[in-house]
């Protein structure tokens, strides 16, 4: 009797142990949805603010196609069925960091015909939306002992000059 008690006790402490690990893993996954998805709405509205500079003949379809295929490739590696791991969000830094840069360039190129405030004060909400989805990512893959796949931050999100 006493063994078949002590298995059971071993047993569910096992069960319970599992279950955690489950936990731990659903937490990470469910930052990673949101950060996910908050990536997927900025690239969205990249694109549209670069349709506009495209319709208004401020940059050259060849910078625009430049840039789609720097969005594409981010969603590509963003959306990739490969595990979540340290090799794969290095990349999405990388490639975030590219599209970040080549998008800004494009906005200062454009002069006088850059997007409307409206438009661009939404890219910049977005853009802080990203960065407390990335905090969150990154609290709660550091609190699951993974800071292997933390991402970088960015220092303050950019102000719109008015």
């Amino acid at each position: 009797m006493k063994i078949k008690s002590l298995l059971l006790v071993c047993a569910l402490l096992l069960i319970s142990k599992i279950g955690l690990s489950q936990t731990e893993h659903a937490a990470i996954n469910s930052a990673w949805a949101s950060l996910h998805k908050a990536y997927l709405l900025r690239n969205e509205v990249i694109i549209d603010l670069a349709d506009t500079l495209r319709n208004r003949k401020a940059i050259s379809n060849k910078a625009y196609k430049n840039l789609s295929r720097q969005v594409k490739s981010f969603n590509q590696t963003l959306t990739s069925p490969n595990p979540l791991n340290s090799k794969r969000t290095g990349s999405l830094a990388r490639k975030n960091d590219k599209l970040t840069k080549t998008f800004g360039q494009l906005i200062l190129s454009s002069g006088r015909q850059a997007p409307d405030h409206y438009y661009l004060e939404q890219l910049e909400a977005y853009e802080n939306r990203l960065n407390l989805y990335k905090r969150a990512f990154n609290q709660t893959c550091t609190k699951n002992n993974r800071k292997d796949l933390s991402l970088p931050l960015d220092e303050a999100a950019p102000q719109i000059v008015r």
